[in-house]
């Protein structure tokens, strides 16, 4: 199966926790994840630098639900603009599921 990846660029702020959770689906069906592993990272643009590895959650394997979550410090270290991606591994077969960009704000409450 090839999947082309969802475009995700969402804007976080800095020093606060960050999660999303995705269902991954396929032909309108939800993709079982039971044997999968999900991994998610920040780079920048020209993959020279990596800043951090996001964890990654299965929540509901059957209906293909994972979420992908930063604490607090990992938003500290972000630049203002950072690449990442969500991946899938199951077996043999890799492939990306959504992709973008992390717009990254700078917050003012202490």
């Amino acid at each position: 199966m090839s999947v082309t990846p969802l475009l995700y660029s969402p804007n976080i702020y800095r020093r606060v926790d960050w999660a999303v959770e995705f269902v991954l689906q396929s032909n309108g069906s939800a993709v079982d994840l039971s044997t999968s592993v999900m991994t998610a990272q920040a780079w920048n643009e020209k993959r020279t630098k990596k800043y951090l590895d996001m964890t990654c959650t299965v929540s509901d394997a059957t209906n293909g639900k994972v979420q992908v979550s930063m604490t607090d410090t990992q938003t500290t270290i972000l630049p203002d603009i950072a690449c990442w991606d969500l991946k899938k591994t199951s077996g043999d077969l890799t492939e990306y599921w959504v992709t973008g960009k992390l717009n990254v704000f700078q917050g003012y409450t202490s």
